[in-house]
């Protein structure tokens, strides 16, 4: 894993800062940090470093020139696009060492004695020979010359385990780089700032779905309708409200999707609706319904069975259903994830002719089981396209993998993290950067970790220990962070999502799978894998944005 850099995304002033900056930031070690523009003002003045390098054996401050550089007449002289002029490049290089060193031993959260640091100057457009001084204040091991700035990590380091004068000898170790950022960078991955960051999220959020129910008044003339929305448009909150009002209004109402997990989720949303309403409300998958009809699965039920023999079954067994177990509405969620023949048997379980309401939403999009979903059914449909759910970072990224962008109102957030990686290693990393954010402050029932092929070990174990209904109870433990493959996790969301990506079922819904498993995630999204799978399934652009955020 690569070390941190604080910002993530510098505002460089030129083309040299952000050259030497990439250069080192592309070596950094895991224990490593690096910061950019970090201005201290006192009473002596106001002054900013270029580049801060912390490593556990000492610190560094590097001021970065362009253009050509070079020791004259007494004088350090910069040429440029500007012309000409004197700096005063030995002094200000010094200068901003003791300042980071004096500021840090002087802060109150400092742990130890003053941090053994040094200083250099990175001259990214200009040539020096190897054997010569840039005069008398720099020697030339303290100067990254042109076409060194690649190995320049390397000779920090060199220089931090040698012998220094004037310097303390202990190094800071790992505590004191931590104290350093906490001080130099602040801590904008502290528990209470992602608290503040989810809560201004939540209220934006809360605020557009409400606005959204005015999709519902628009089809409240309509006794069958259709609502198509890509991902983070609102369609489940929407499903529910519809269930809602049909059930405020007397009718029995089934709300019926394919994926345990989501009904788990909207079982858990309607507990604190009114008994009555709750009372006519009954929330269920396809196949449970079809259980408590007497189409039971074989011990051995391969998908086949699920997707064809059984709804042919409950077909027929609809006909001879009692009233109890009859609605006057049904309401689908995900209805791309229902087969042809599952609409027959849904529509059979009608109390009677005069009332049947009928709402259906879904997404082609997020197809990632390769079924036909409801446009057979010839409904009227009405169309979602503004993202409520996802941060700017993440609708961005989202958007490339659709047929059509939408909207983006879910505001902003942290920007998507990129770990490449193998397949294989996939879910390794995405172990390491699910507890990264348990340190970075987020709660564990925050985190979902998403499998986009295989389970990983600790579902296969919860499921084992458990089995199915009690795997999904652990959704709701707030001790540890949730396990599930992508399709599992169909319509459900957390604030933040560490997708692993470690392979595909089956190339042809690959795209898709790729969509849920990053629309699920509203605030923070870590993406681990390979990157040319990635650019095979999403296209060259998701990748480079990809590696744009991994720097």
């Amino acid at each position: 894993m690569a070390g941190r850099c604080y910002p993530e995304r510098p505002r460089f002033k030129n083309g040299a800062e952000e050259r030497v900056w990439k250069a080192f930031r592309a070596k950094l070690r895991e224990c490593d940090v690096l910061l950019h523009g970090v201005v201290l003002c006192g009473r002596d003045g106001d002054w900013e470093t270029d580049l801060v390098v912390l490593m556990p054996e000492g610190f560094a401050t590097v001021e970065v020139k362009g253009g050509q550089v070079r020791f004259e007449g007494g004088e350090y002289v910069q040429v440029g696009a500007l012309g000409r002029h004197a700096i005063d490049l030995a002094d200000q290089a010094k200068s901003e060492k003791y300042l980071v060193r004096r500021y840090l031993k002087d802060h109150r959260r400092w742990p130890g004695p003053p941090p053994r640091m040094v200083h250099l100057v990175a001259l990214p457009d200009t040539a020096q020979p190897e054997d010569e001084d840039l005069g008398p204040g720099l020697p030339r091991y303290l100067v990254i010359a042109k076409g060194e700035e690649r190995d320049a990590m390397g000779r920090i380091y060199d220089l931090l385990v040698g012998k220094l004068e004037n310097q303390p000898q202990t190094p800071p170790g790992a505590a004191g780089v931590e104290a350093a950022v906490d001080i130099l960078a602040g801590r904008g991955d502290s528990q209470a700032e992602v608290a503040a960051l989810r809560l201004v999220r939540e209220e934006l959020v809360e605020r557009l779905t409400q606005e959204q129910h005015t999709v519902l008044s628009m089809a409240r003339r309509l006794p069958r309708y259709q609502v198509v929305g890509g991902p983070g448009t609102g369609k489940t909150f929407l499903a529910v409200e519809q269930a809602r009002r049909w059930a405020a209004a007397g009718e029995r109402v089934a709300f019926v999707a394919y994926s345990r997990g989501l009904t788990s989720w909207v079982e858990r949303l309607v507990s604190s609706w009114p008994d009555d309403l709750r009372s006519r409300l009954d929330v269920t998958t396809f196949h449970a319904l079809g259980y408590r009809w007497g189409a039971v699965a074989s011990e051995a039920a391969q998908q086949p069975e699920w997707d064809v023999e059984i709804p042919q079954r409950m077909a027929v067994l609809a006909a001879d259903l009692d009233d109890e177990h009859r609605y006057d509405a049904i309401v689908v969620d995900e209805g791309q994830d229902f087969g042809a023949l599952w609409w027959a048997p849904l529509l059979a379980a009608y109390r009677s002719p005069a009332s049947q309401h009928l709402a259906v939403f879904s997404d082609a999009a997020q197809q990632v089981f390769g079924r036909e979903g409801g446009d057979g059914l010839g409904l009227p449909v009405l169309t979602l396209d503004e993202n409520l759910r996802n941060s700017g970072p993440i609708s961005a990224a989202v958007n490339l993998l659709l047929p059509e962008a939408m909207t983006v109102l879910g505001g902003g957030g942290p920007a998507v993290r990129f770990v490449p990686c193998s397949s294989e290693d996939a879910v390794a990393a995405a172990d390491d950067e699910a507890e990264r954010l348990l340190g970075e402050g987020w709660a564990p029932s925050d985190l979902a970790l998403l499998t986009t092929h295989h389970r990983h070990p600790v579902q296969v174990e919860l499921v084992d220990a458990h089995g199915r209904e009690g795997y999904w109870d652990t959704l709701w433990d707030g001790d540890q962070f949730f396990y599930a493959t992508v399709p599992g996790f169909k319509g459900l969301e957390r604030p933040a999502i560490v997708l692993a990506v470690d392979g595909f079922r089956d190339d042809a819904t690959a795209r898709e799978t790729l969509l849920v498993g990053m629309s699920r995630a509203r605030d923070q999204l870590v993406v681990c894998g390979d990157p040319e799978v990635l650019r095979r399934v999403g296209g060259k652009e998701l990748v480079k944005k990809l590696q744009r955020s991994a720097g």
